[in-house]
């Protein structure tokens, strides 16, 4: 380890969706780099993982390598330890203990710079950063159902050209509805749609 400079540890979590985990080691490695810390250790953790192994395992360890500093890419990187009240106060109870600086370059959170404002501004910041993700991956998976032909909604229910069959043989509004057991006001849509009714 060079002398000259600080020390730190990165986390990063990656998985199916978002920044792949070579585009977030480059972004990772070159702020460590313009910010004068040299990289000792990366702690890594799958999306799809829920046991968060690597996040656990650096904890454990941060007490014997006594970083200067554990740079986080993304908040959302820690959003299961955000649900949970206790394992977040852990996480900043162990780094305030152990006098490691916590910075998180794309939400701008620097425990050095807020000091007082830190820790409510942190889980903000995990909750609004796990909203925007979730979003991310609804609109994945709806383009990549778009892409293969998949139908998006709820399944449709009933069949609208039986229903117009059904009126263009005389049968009441009520009838059909019974007949097909929907509610009155569905086949009325369904025949506003094809029989311009």
């Amino acid at each position: 380890m060079n002398r000259g400079l600080k020390s730190c540890i990165c986390y990063i979590r990656y998985g199916e969706f978002g920044p792949t985990k070579e585009h977030t080691l480059s972004n990772l490695r070159y702020f460590i780099q313009q910010s004068g810390f040299e990289l000792v250790q990366v702690y890594e953790d799958v999306s799809e993982d829920e046991n968060r192994n690597a996040f656990d395992e650096m904890l454990d360890k941060i007490r014997d390598i006594r970083p200067n500093a554990l740079v986080v890419w993304r908040t959302d990187r820690l959003d299961q330890v955000a649900q949970h009240p206790e394992k977040m106060l852990n996480f900043i109870a162990t780094l305030s203990e152990c006098h490691v600086r916590f910075i998180c370059p794309v939400n701008r959170l620097d425990s050095q710079d807020s000091a007082g404002c830190f820790l409510p501004r942190l889980i903000q910041s995990c909750h609004r950063a796990r909203r925007i993700i979730k979003g991310e991956r609804v609109h994945a998976s709806l383009k990549l159902a778009r892409e293969n032909n998949q139908s998006i909604g709820r399944p449709k229910i009933r069949d609208d050209q039986a229903i117009a069959d059904l009126r263009k043989n005389g049968m009441s509004i009520r009838a059909i509805a019974k007949a097909v057991d929907l509610s009155i006001g569905t086949i009325q849509t369904s025949l506003r749609r094809h029989l311009d009714y």
